[in-house]
């Protein structure tokens, strides 16, 4: 089975926006807002976190 270039590149960007995500943008914020508005944040916006999974699920199986 052959991987296409296409979906090689797909899921490089992809995993460099994680990683992005993981190791730049969340020791930013941590640093940056105090605790409680990030829990705030992170209670409230739950619903909003799921959509970037179920869009990229979506993508994926189409």
């Amino acid at each position: 089975m052959k991987i296409s270039k296409y979906r090689i590149v797909t899921y490089l960007v992809f995993i460099t926006i994680f990683c992005t995500h993981i190791f730049l943008l969340n020791p930013f914020i941590n640093e940056k807002y105090f605790d409680i508005d990030v829990r705030n944040f992170k209670e409230v916006s739950w619903k909003f976190s799921l959509l970037l999974p179920i869009a990229l699920l979506i993508f994926f199986l189409v």
